[in-house]
Order: C-alpha cells, then structure tokens, then sequence
C-alpha cells in the first residue's frame, strides 16, 4: 500500500511538474515569439501558432507557418521581377517588414484552409490519399510531364511533390467539397434569383426592351441608376459577360448570363471599335457568394493566434498585426502595389 502511495505521489509530482514547463514554454513563446529559442522548439515541436475550436480544438503550428513563409520567400527570392522594376529584398527594414506581411497572409490562409477542411469533414466530405494522387497524376501531363513538374516545384517553392500536393492541392480539393456544400444549403436563394431575372427577361420582351423601367423593376437595390456601368476593355469584365457583350450590336440587350456574382442581362450602349471597348448596363439579380457563406460558418467558430506578434480580429475574421506601425505600413504598402 505503502509503495502504491508513493508511486501515485510520483506520477502526481512528474505530471505537475510537465504541465508548469509546457505553461513555462507556451508563455516564453508568447513573449518572446522570435528568439532563438523558440525558433528551435517550434521547427521541431508542433507548438500550436493558432488554436481553431469548433467542438474541440484545431491547431496551426508554428513550424507549418515557419515552412510555408519559407516557400513564399524563395519564390520572391528565385523568380527575377527586373522587367516590372521590382528588386525583392528582405534584409533590410523595409523588407523585414513587407516579410511580416507574408507571414500574416500565409496565417490568414492556413485559418481558412483548416477551416473549410473541418467544414467539408463534418459533412462527411474527405480528400483521401488515393483521391489525391489520382488528381495530381490526371494533370501532370498537361504542365510538361512528371520530372519538368517536379523540377520547377522544388525550384519555385523548395518543396518535394509530396509536400505541394499537402499544402497546396489538397486545400484547394477540399475548396471544391465546401462548395458543394454551398451550393446545396443557398441553392433557394440561388433559384430565387433566377426566377426574378427571368421575370425582367419577359419584362423586356412584353415591353419593348425598355430597360430602365426593367431595371428599376427587378435589379438589386444598390445597382446603378438606370442600370448603367460605364466603358470597359474586354478584359474588365467577367470572361463570360464579354463574350456576350462584345457579340451584341448598339442597342442589343443579352440573354441571361450567370456569373459568380449572380444573373445578368447586359444592354450595350455603344462600342468604341478602335479602342475595342464598350459601353453597358445590366440589370443584375446577386445570388449568395462562397466569401459571405464562409464569413458567415467562421462567426460560429473561435479562433486564438498564440503569436504575440498577431491577434484575431474577431470584426473582420482575419489575422491582424499586434503592432499598429506594422499595419500603417501595410496599408501605405498596398496603396503603392
């Protein structure tokens, strides 16, 4: 009974003492989140950098964000920006600072990307490893074979196929699984809309294409006076709204065109043929968008960066700097790129 005793006493001792040092370290970190030491630990150890909890938690380590800020530098650091004027360099003051604004943005994406991964499982959608390999395989061909494919990823990022396939085709995988989840929880509000454009199509057809009247009638509350956007190059617009537009004469008024955003029916106003440009209007019925769906799940979900140098803007559902100079330098930073 007795060496039972002290054997409890021990595991009881041992158990405390490993849960002060692990509180030691995750507070170090949080104060000191560049130092050395921390640097070494979170390579090795999977330290969590950012906790999602839907249920129970989710972590983002610090070394998958370390790994993934690395393969962003080299790409800056390998290509050759010359032609466009640029010299990327990220020893300097300014460019320690521009190097902390792709390491928010590699936050920012690793927070979404386990988002819409824990978004698509719950809902019994996966990307297994079989699923996985079969879709890198269907299209390795079509970028100029296995080896140049695997060359120019190592080259463009420092990563082997397998890690590419992890961090960049597997999240966009799991994109297309939300979607579908997306789609089927708005397609009444999506079917919704449809219905009313239709209604504005036979609105012009009864009506002598009167599509200011037509415009008022069935467009979005927000949609320009009497419809009208103004000239765009084909380029402007959405590949599918172009092809419609540009075929059109002075005058002509579309059929129904589905983008992203919604339904449209898009009036061209006047062409500019030398300068290949037109003028337009559209009546326009928004159908729900994948941004403000996925804004809307990440409200129900709680989010901590455990980076001091960061914080979770609740408001805005993104990772922010902690440090108001580093984000006037950000926005002063977008405004000249």
């Amino acid at each position: 009974m007795k060496k039972s005793n002290q054997y409890k006493q021990k595991i009881f001792f041992w158990s405390g003492f490993l849960v002060l040092v692990f509180s030691a370290v995750l507070i170090w970190f949080y104060i000191f989140p560049n130092s050395y030491f921390s640097r070494f630990l979170t390579e090795r150890f999977p330290f969590p950098a950012v906790i999602i909890w839907d249920k129970y938690p989710h972590i983002i380590t610090f070394s998958e964000t370390e790994e993934n800020l690395r393969a962003v530098r080299n790409f800056y650091e390998k290509q050759n920006f010359s032609d466009l004027g640029i010299r990327i360099d990220f020893s300097t003051e300014a460019g320690k600072k521009r190097l902390a604004i792709k390491e928010k943005e590699v936050l920012n994406k690793l927070v979404e990307d386990k988002i819409i991964e824990l978004l698509a499982r719950k809902n019994g959608l996966e990307v297994s490893q079989d699923y996985l390999d079969q879709k890198v395989a269907r299209h390795l061909e079509e970028y100029g074979g296995t080896n140049a494919v695997y060359e120019k990823i190592n080259n463009i990022y420092g990563w082997d196929i397998e890690k590419f396939k992890k961090k960049i085709v597997k999240p966009d995988l799991y994109k297309e699984k939300t979607r579908e989840i997306f789609q089927k929880e708005t397609e009444n509000e999506s079917a919704a809309a449809r219905a009313s454009i239709e209604k504005a199509q036979e609105f012009l057809r009864l009506n002598n294409n009167d599509f200011v009247q037509a415009v008022q009638l069935y467009s979005e509350k927000n949609s320009p006076e009497k419809g009208y956007l103004g000239w765009f190059k084909k380029t402007d617009l959405d590949p599918r709204v172009a092809e419609a537009v540009f075929a059109l004469p002075i005058g002509g008024v579309s059929d129904i065109i589905e983008t992203d955003l919604g339904f449209h029916i898009v009036k061209l106003e006047n062409k500019n043929t030398e300068k290949k440009m037109v003028e337009i209007s559209q009546i326009l019925k928004a159908k729900p968008l994948f941004p403000d769906w996925l804004e809307n799940k990440m409200k129900n979900m709680s989010v901590w960066v455990l980076n001091r140098n960061y914080f979770w803007d609740k408001k805005n559902l993104l990772v922010d700097f902690s440090n108001p100079d580093l984000r006037e330098f950000e926005k002063e930073y977008k405004k000249e790129n």
